[in-house]
C-alpha cells in the first residue's frame, strides 16, 4: 500500500501501539467484518453499538463510543475534516500532523495512542464481562501521551541516542516455487533446544509444518537441525 510510511516507523515509542496502527492501516486487525468473511458464522455487526458493520474506520471513529472520545480530542475547527477521509487518508493525514489545536503534545502521539485505547476498550467490552469504559477516557489518554513525551524529551536531554529497528518481513519466493523457514530456540540455561519450520508456496499459503524436542547442544546444532529435518 502507498502512504509515507517512515511517519510511522520513526515513531520511537510503545512498539506495540506501532504495530497495531500498521495492522489497522492495512485493514488487518480482527474486526467483527473481516471475521465474518472467513466463513465462520460470525455477524460484521458491530458488538458494541450494534448499529453498523464493524469495518476499522467504525471501530476507531465512527462507532458512538469512538465518536464521543474523539469529540472530546480533536479541537473544533479540524473536528469536519477528521470524520471525512477515508481509512487510509484518515490515518496518513493524521500520522503527518505534528500539532493540533493548543495542544503542547504531538498530535501523532495523541493520535496513535487513542486509536489504540479504542480497540483495547472494544476487546475488554467483548471478552471482559465485568469491564466498564472509562467515565473519563480522555484523561487516561492524556496521562499515557504525556508520559510518553516525557520519556522522549527526558532522554533527549541526557544526548542519548533511540536506536533504529530494522524490521524483517516475510519474502515469497519465486512462482513454483516453495519456501522453508526454520528456527531453533533454547528453553532455559540448561540449553534444552528444539526446532521447527514451515513450508509456504509463492502466495504465502500454509503446506506443511514440523516440530522436534532436540535436547542438549549449542544453537548451531540446533539451527542445522531445524534445516535438517526439512530437507
Amino acid at each position: 500500500m502507498e502512504g509515507d510510511w517512515k511517519i510511522l516507523w520513526k515513531w520511537h515509542d510503545p512498539h506495540h501501539v506501532q504495530t497495531f496502527i500498521w495492522l489497522a492501516i492495512h485493514g488487518r486487525i480482527l474486526t467483527n467484518l473481516r471475521r465474518s468473511r472467513w466463513g465462520v458464522g460470525i455477524s460484521p455487526t458491530c458488538p458494541c453499538c450494534g448499529n453498523d458493520d464493524e469495518t476499522v474506520l467504525h471501530v476507531l471513529r465512527d462507532c458512538i463510543h469512538a465518536t464521543q472520545v474523539w469529540l472530546h480530542i480533536v479541537p473544533s475547527d479540524f473536528i469536519t475534516n477528521f470524520f471525512s477521509f477515508d481509512r487510509r487518508d484518515w490515518f496518513f493525514n493524521n500520522l503527518k500532523r505534528k500539532m493540533v489545536g493548543t495542544s503542547t503534545y504531538s498530535w501523532q502521539t495523541t493520535f496513535m495512542t487513542t486509536c489504540w485505547y479504542l480497540w483495547k476498550w472494544r476487546n475488554k467490552t467483548i471478552f471482559e464481562v465485568d469491564f466498564q469504559r472509562p467515565y473519563n477516557p480522555n484523561i487516561l489518554i492524556q496521562r499515557f501521551v504525556r508520559d510518553i513525551e516525557d520519556y522522549n524529551l527526558e532522554h533527549l536531554h541526557r544526548g542519548s541516542k533511540v536506536k533504529d529497528i530494522i524490521y524483517i518481513g516475510w519474502k515469497r519466493p519465486h512462482e513454483g516455487w516453495i519456501k522453508l523457514n526454520s528456527d531453533a530456540a533454547c528453553k532455559d540455561l540448561r540449553h534444552i533446544f528444539s526446532c521447527g519450520g514451515i513450508f509456504r508456496d509463492a502466495d504465502g499459503q500454509w503446506i506443511k509444518g514440523y516440530t522436534k524436542k532436540i535436547g542438549a547442544c549449542d544453537a548451531l546444532h540446533a539451527e542445522m537441525w531445524g534445516l535438517y529435518l526439512g530437507i
